[in-house]
């Protein structure tokens, strides 16, 4: 059942997603062309100036398309069938994160393949995969930089989960409420991340032992750190949410 879940998310974001990504694309050509045939004249800077619109209009419609399919599918008025469905908790969020996160990829590569399109010189997607490392180490430090930029739109898309659903329990005034969560949560992830670098410094100055430790086993320390810092984050908003959705959903 999830993998119709989650194929029915993919049918819903298509809808919006592959019209603006197919807009984005006649753009860069236009851009591409007008670089070509009327470089430094009016008419390319207007063609530039909608294709930088698009861009900018892509991640927007993709925060709210995001914000949308949770809200709306869960906590809205499609809620009372959505949970009448023969479907776990977890299916439900597995779906909307899964969904969310292929989504938001796909709007960073559409964005890369976009620029390289409406470059007038060489290819940054071509040069970002000459750059790519030869060597396992150095493939290795890339694929770790790869799961913490994964991690991160997670916590985030979870993040925002969590604050609907602490918003949802206030009735009428949920879409407030939801807001109000967005910057309680806010101020104390900004308050935990102080004190946790603080805690780390302070590791690091005092603990004599380091001293010895090699620089690259401390550099690898720090990664797997933050990795354990994302997944635990993860990790309580995901389940936090499903508590809540669990066991205390009010559809009114």
């Amino acid at each position: 059942m999830l993998g119709k879940l989650i194929k029915y998310e993919f049918q819903a974001g298509s809808r919006y997603y592959l019209p603006l990504f197919i807009l984005i694309a006649i753009a860069a050509l236009f851009c591409r062309l007008m670089s070509s045939l009327a470089p430094a004249t009016l008419l390319e800077f207007m063609v530039s100036a909608i294709f930088a619109l698009l861009l900018t209009a892509m991640f927007v419609i993709t925060f709210v398309i995001t914000i949308q399919r949770f809200y709306k599918n869960l906590l809205g008025a499609e809620g009372y069938l959505m949970f009448t469905l023969p479907v776990s908790v977890h299916s439900h969020l597995l779906s909307k994160l899964t969904a969310a996160m292929v989504w938001n990829c796909a709007c960073l590569l559409m964005l890369v393949l976009s620029v390289d399109i409406a470059g007038r010189e060489g290819s940054l997607f071509g040069d970002m995969l000459r750059g790519l490392p030869a060597d396992l180490s150095a493939l290795g430090d890339l694929l770790l930089v790869l799961l913490i930029g994964l991690l991160s739109l997670a916590a985030a898309l979870l993040f925002f989960y969590l604050a609907m659903a602490i918003g949802q329990l206030f009735g009428q005034q949920r879409l407030l409420a939801s807001f109000g969560a967005v910057i309680v949560m806010s101020i104390a992830q900004q308050i935990l991340l102080v004190a946790a670098v603080a805690v780390g410094f302070n590791l690091l100055a005092f603990n004599s032992l380091l001293a010895n430790i090699d620089p690259d086993n401390i550099g690898a320390l720090a990664t797997g750190g933050v990795i354990a810092a994302l997944l635990a984050v993860c990790a309580v908003y995901y389940f936090l949410t499903h508590w809540l959705l669990n066991k205390k959903l009010n559809l009114q």
